[in-house]
C-alpha cells in the first residue's frame, strides 16, 4: 500500500480522511499546525509532524523519500480567521501550496490532491448546474474575495507544477461539507458564530424551536464528509494524473427539508421541535447545483450518504466521540 501524507489532518475532513486511510490499509503521516494535535496522533500510534506551510524551512523536518502521495488539506478561510488579515491568504494558501509542491518535486512526491473552495465559480451559482471544468467567476465586493484569488492563484500552480515536473493532481471543489468535529464555530467577518447545522442539531436535541429565515425552499448542494473522502481515495486508487472534480452527492436539498430531517433524527419523540417559519428575515437566496458526471466516469464515484443517511451517521459519531483527542 501508498504511503499518504495528509497535510492538515487535524481538521474537519482531515481527521475523517486519516483514519479512513489507516483503516484501508494504506501508511499515513499525519500533519499537523499545531503541536497538541501531532502529540495527539503521535499517542495513537500514528508518525506525525508539526509544520507551518507558510514557512518553506519547516519542510525539513517532513521525510525526505518514501511518501507517494500527499493530501493538501491545509489553509485558512474566512470562516477559520478571527478578525481580516487578507495578506494571510496568500501567505498560507499560496505559498504555502508552492512549498508544498516544492517539497514533492525535490523530494519526487508522484500524486497531489488538493481541496478548492466553490467560491471560485459564486458567479455561476444561479446556473440550472455547474461543471467541474468552469472557469472561475467570483464575487470581487466581501470578506472572500482575497480568500478565493490566493485559492485559485493555488489552484493554477498545480497545472504549472503537472506541466513542468510531471506532478499529478486531482483538485476537489468543496461546498458546504458536513461532518462531526469537536470544534462547531466559524467566523463571519471576523465574529465566531455557530455552523448552522450544527445549531439545528442542538436544538432537535434540546427539543427547542428551530426558525427558518428566509425562502424555506432554497436549495443546495451538501456533501458529507465520508463521501469527501471516498473520492479522495478512489484518486489515489486510480492514480489520476489531471484532474477536476466537484464535490456532491448529486441532489439538492431544501432548507425546509434539512430542518425536517434533523427534527426527525435528533429529537426525542415525546419532545420534537417545532419549525418557526420568519420570511421577513432576509437573507442571501443562494442556490448552487454540482454535476459530478466526470467524478462518477473517472473515479467510480457512487455517493453513499444522502441528508438522512448523513445525519444518523453523525449522530453515532457523536455518540462515539472518537475526535475528542482534537478538542481545545
Amino acid at each position: 500500500m501508498k504511503t499518504v501524507m495528509v497535510i492538515g489532518a487535524a481538521g474537519m475532513i482531515g481527521v475523517y480522511l486519516t483514519d479512513e486511510l489507516i483503516e484501508k490499509g494504506y501508511k499515513v503521516i499525519a500533519v499537523c499546525h499545531k503541536e497538541k494535535d501531532t502529540n495527539a496522533y503521535k499517542n495513537r500510534g500514528i508518525e506525525s509532524y508539526t509544520l507551518d506551510i507558510s514557512n518553506n524551512e519547516n519542510f525539513k523536518t517532513l521525510p525526505k523519500s518514501g511518501v507517494e502521495v500527499v493530501v493538501l488539506l491545509a489553509g485558512i478561510l474566512p470562516a477559520g480567521m478571527n478578525g481580516y488579515f487578507p495578506e494571510k491568504y496568500f501567505q498560507i494558501n499560496t505559498i504555502g501550496a508552492l512549498n508544498v509542491l516544492e517539497y514533492c518535486r525535490t523530494t519526487g512526491i508522484k500524486q497531489v490532491l488538493y481541496s478548492q473552495s466553490h467560491s471560485d465559480v459564486s458567479g455561476h451559482w444561479q446556473d440550472d448546474i455547474i461543471d467541474a471544468y468552469t472557469p472561475p467567476s467570483i464575487n470581487y465586493n466581501n470578506d472572500h474575495t482575497v480568500y478565493i484569488i490566493s485559492k485559485i492563484a493555488a489552484a493554477e500552480l498545480l497545472e504549472n507544477y503537472h506541466q513542468m515536473y510531471g506532478i499529478s493532481y486531482a483538485l476537489f471543489r468543496l461546498p458546504n461539507i458536513y461532518s462531526y468535529h469537536p470544534n462547531k464555530y466559524y467566523y463571519v467577518d471576523g465574529k465566531e458564530k455557530i455552523v448552522a447545522y450544527r445549531m439545528f442539531i442542538d436544538k432537535a436535541i434540546a427539543g427547542e424551536d428551530i426558525e427558518i429565515w428566509g425562502n424555506p425552499q432554497m436549495k443546495r448542494d451538501g456533501v458529507y464528509v465520508k463521501d469527501l473522502t471516498q473520492m479522495f481515495i478512489l484518486a489515489i486508487e486510480r492514480e489520476i494524473k489531471r484532474g477536476k472534480y466537484n464535490v456532491s452527492n448529486g441532489t439538492e436539498l431544501t432548507l425546509e427539508q434539512q430542518v425536517k430531517d434533523t427534527i426527525e433524527v435528533f429529537s426525542s419523540p415525546e419532545h420534537k421541535s417545532k419549525i418557526i417559519y420568519r420570511p421577513e428575515m432576509k437573507i442571501p437566496d443562494i442556490r448552487y447545483h454540482y454535476d459530478i458526471s466526470n467524478a462518477i466516469l473517472d473515479l467510480g464515484y457512487k455517493p453513499k450518504y444522502f441528508h438522512i443517511e448523513m445525519l444518523k451517521d453523525i449522530k453515532e459519531e457523536m455518540r462515539k466521540k472518537r475526535f475528542d483527542f482534537l478538542k481545545v
